[in-house]
């Protein structure tokens, strides 16, 4: 018998008894892999999906607004915001 498993006999039915260690390292396993493979179908979703939705938004909205709201829509990296930032701040002087 594998050791994380037991089986307890009734006269109706066997049932398997878990071990709780097992059991969590399990579950724990199971979320970070579906926490992963939903990161990466973000990342792929946006990659993919990135220059359509930017002529959208040039169609709907005024330029300005529109690079605005690719920008929120990307979700960009701390780098991104930084280096936008910066432009902004060199355009201004």
């Amino acid at each position: 018998m594998r050791p994380h498993l037991a089986r307890a006999y009734t006269r109706e039915t066997s049932v398997l008894i878990y071990n709780r260690e097992v059991l969590e390292r399990a579950f724990f396993a199971v979320l970070i892999g579906r926490f992963l493979i939903a990161l990466a179908a973000s990342f792929v979703t946006v990659r993919a999906f990135g220059r359509p939705i930017a002529s959208i938004l040039l169609r709907v909205a005024a330029q300005e607004l529109s690079g605005a709201w690719h920008r929120h829509v990307n979700l960009p990296t701390r780098a991104q915001q930084l280096r936008a930032l910066d432009e902004a701040v060199a355009r201004d002087r």
